[in-house]
């Protein structure tokens, strides 16, 4: 899963070289899809322009890759690094909703809450101590919002 560190495969011979050419562009844009999770007004269609294929081909091939459509691995990703932000940053739930591309907390709060059923507050709250713990903490952020292979569970 491309998920935490995207990093390119190489090319093989059972690949047609068109394959290979999506495959790449799909892990070309991984980056500039992290550096701009901030941009409130980075949509799936911003990302699939930015692509040069067509908008369903780029999703397609972007899922069969990641294992998320678009939407989700963006979504996904800014979660991760909100939640991040809760348990290693001071900021406030607010500051940590724009910084992470939400339009608003109310947003940011019904979105954290349904993929991690509780709310921003409670999870910072409930994982403080752990977080406390030296970690890489993508992973354990990443552990946290999608446990084994879930989409969503109870953190």
């Amino acid at each position: 899963m491309h998920i935490i560190s995207p990093e390119r495969e190489p090319l093989t011979r059972k690949e047609p070289c068109s394959a290979w050419g999506i495959k790449s562009v799909v892990q070309d844009i991984l980056p500039w899809i992290e550096d701009n999770l901030d941009n409130e007004r980075i949509r799936v269609s911003t990302v699939t322009r930015k692509s040069g294929y067509g908008h369903s081909h780029f999703q397609r091939v972007f899922r069969k890759q990641t294992g998320y459509n678009l939407a989700e691995y963006i979504r996904t990703r800014r979660l991760i690094r909100a939640a991040q932000s809760l348990l290693f940053t001071d900021k406030d739930i607010m500051q940590i909703a724009f910084d992470n591309g939400f339009t608003s907390q109310q947003t940011f709060s019904r979105t954290f809450r349904k993929y991690l059923n509780v709310p921003p507050a409670t999870f910072r709250k409930r994982h403080a101590r752990r977080a406390q713990q030296p970690r890489n903490s993508v992973i354990f952020a990443w552990r946290c919002l999608s446990g084994a292979e879930q989409r969503r569970f109870t953190c």
